[in-house]
């Protein structure tokens, strides 16, 4: 997962699955998106990953929810292709078209990662300090614009219970 600003900025919080359940249903392997563009004045827009059946959507939403992740009803749902993958040093996600964002670990002196304990948010506690190389949103039909890159980049493992 990455970040790239405090809430009241461009903030795209892309959460990848591995290995996760929500109300019983599994949606392992699945990716969402929930951006929030005040800035943009385009407002935010959570966008699901397009191989989700409507019970693994519903699921989704269910978990961003339950964790205070997603401000619920009223705010954009789409269906989108997600691409996510690990790369050597990060991660990277596309969305042909939409969005596209790499993010990179930030080394310490000696060459080891970053990391912060303790940070409190609701993703977890452990934080990979990272830099994003590519941050580039571009969602015209709800006026969500940007190109952000050196921004936060930062992910963490996502231990959540439902």
């Amino acid at each position: 997962m990455f970040e790239n600003g405090p809430p009241d900025c461009e903030l795209a919080a892309v959460y990848h699955l591995d290995r996760a359940a929500y109300g019983g249903t599994n949606v392992s392997g699945l990716s969402m998106i929930s951006v929030d563009g005040t800035k943009s004045k385009g407002g935010g827009v959570v966008y699901l990953d397009a191989r989700a059946t409507p019970a693994q959507k519903a699921a989704l939403l269910g978990l961003l929810e339950a964790h205070g992740e997603w401000p619920g009803p009223g705010r954009p749902v789409k269906s989108v292709p997600i691409k996510f993958e690990k790369t050597v040093h990060g991660y990277q996600t596309s969305v042909p078209g939409l969005f596209e964002g790499t993010t990179e670990e930030v080394k310490s002196r000696t060459g080891s990662a970053l990391s912060v304990d303790g940070v409190g948010f609701a993703e977890g506690g452990h934080w990979i300090v990272g830099r994003s190389t590519t941050n580039d949103l571009h969602d015209s039909s709800l006026g969500l614009h940007w190109h952000l890159p050196g921004t936060n980049g930062s992910w963490s493992p996502i231990h959540w219970n439902s």
